[in-house]
């Protein structure tokens, strides 16, 4: 189950890093070549990733389903939300999914993840997993909160009610920063020379993706520095309070390669590093299929090792 985890979660980054930090801006920054064929390479990571996790999930659902550890409620719980994700993922593949229903599905999916990581706080194995998936579950409130109450005061032209969204939102973005540090300082600490380099690398890369944005606005910016400007600026639904934007931008590429270096761990911290990429490259966006299936799959995976004895 490992591998199917891993190669999940690679797919996902790979997924991520084009969609994300490519995709947005490159119109108007390339020829229509060079656009087309980043447009082909998303969908096949996006299609891959969609495949990767409907069949992750089943599986860990499954399974899952026949522990006798899991209570009746945690069981239905469990049949909930990954019949939710699954259905969430088939439909999105062939149209788009109603905001009404992705609303009330990432609900479902933040009620299920932080059931999932309260049940795995206890067992030593499982701790800081369950902390971070704590963490990204509020962030995903902080999101969903915002996203409903300034969609509204937008609508109604109450600018009070949108300033009290941007603070919903920069709450949710301080729950993504706590659990974007935890995940760091546990590399560094636990994925010893590896995990300390990766770490460092991590924020490192971040910066300078950040720097290369903010100086993408300049009219004799390099293309590359363009395209981060246009992906990452405005990547946020509802943008935080003023003077926090800098920090909304950092956290976009830091949360990924972080995610990239827990890929490249190995044992003995396998068993976090397995779900925990999978969990942060969310952002606790669970309104996105895909990001809400993630979720859904390591919520599965903490609950099924928290019930077993690791050193």
């Amino acid at each position: 189950m490992k591998w199917l985890i891993r190669l999940s979660a690679a797919c996902l980054t790979a997924s991520v890093a084009v969609e994300t930090f490519v995709a947005p801006g490159i119109r108007g920054n390339a020829t229509g070549d060079v656009v087309d064929a980043i447009d082909t390479i998303g969908a096949f990571f996006s299609y891959g990733t969609t495949v990767l996790f409907f069949a992750l999930i089943a599986r860990l659902a499954m399974k899952l389903l026949r522990a006798p550890e899991l209570s009746l409620t945690i069981r239905l719980l469990l049949l909930l939300a990954s019949a939710d994700a699954l259905a969430i993922l088939c439909i999105s593949v062939y149209a788009a999914v109603p905001p009404p229903l992705l609303y009330i599905s990432a609900l479902l999916v933040t009620f299920f993840l932080s059931t999932a990581s309260i049940r795995a706080i206890a067992p030593r194995s499982t701790r800081i997993l369950a902390i971070i998936a704590i963490a990204i579950a509020y962030a995903a409130v902080g999101r969903l909160v915002s996203w409903n109450v300034g969609t509204v005061a937008a609508a109604e032209s109450d600018m009070a009610r949108f300033g009290s969204a941007r603070i919903v939102a920069t709450l949710g973005l301080g729950f993504e920063a706590i659990a974007q540090l935890l995940a760091l300082g546990w590399l560094a600490a636990r994925g010893r020379a590896l995990g300390l380099a990766a770490a460092v690398t991590a924020v490192i890369l971040a910066s300078v993706v950040t720097w290369g944005a903010a100086n993408g606005v300049l009219p004799d910016a390099p293309v590359w520095q363009a395209v981060l400007h246009s992906s990452l600026v405005d990547a946020s639904i509802i943008q935080p309070l003023s003077g926090l934007a800098g920090i909304a931008v950092f956290l976009i590429p830091v949360g990924f390669f972080i995610a990239l270096a827990a890929i490249i761990q190995r044992d003995p911290v396998a068993l976090v590093t397995g779900a925990l990429p999978v969990i942060l490259l969310t952002r606790g966006a669970f309104d996105v299929p895909i990001y809400a299936a993630a979720a859904v799959a390591g919520a599965q995976w903490i609950l099924l090792h928290s019930g077993r004895r690791h050193s």
